[in-house]
């Protein structure tokens, strides 16, 4: 049960700390105004954060199977 719950508590803290991240980045780029840069960088982290959230659900599908 130890593992499952760390890797749990992981796996918050990595959406955390994507988002965390997604707006210090946002924050950033929209001070300086540059949008193309802007689009580029949000889109990038979503996909990261979505695609880490993937294989955390197939690991945690495997695992259980």
């Amino acid at each position: 049960m130890a593992k499952k719950n760390s890797a749990n508590e992981l796996a918050e803290e990595l959406s955390a700390g994507l988002g965390f991240a997604t707006l210090l980045g946002l924050g950033t780029l929209i001070s300086h105004g540059d949008v193309r840069t802007m689009l580029i960088v949000a889109f990038t982290l979503t996909f990261a954060g979505t695609f880490l959230k993937l294989v955390y659900q197939i690991i945690k599908m495997k695992k259980s199977a």
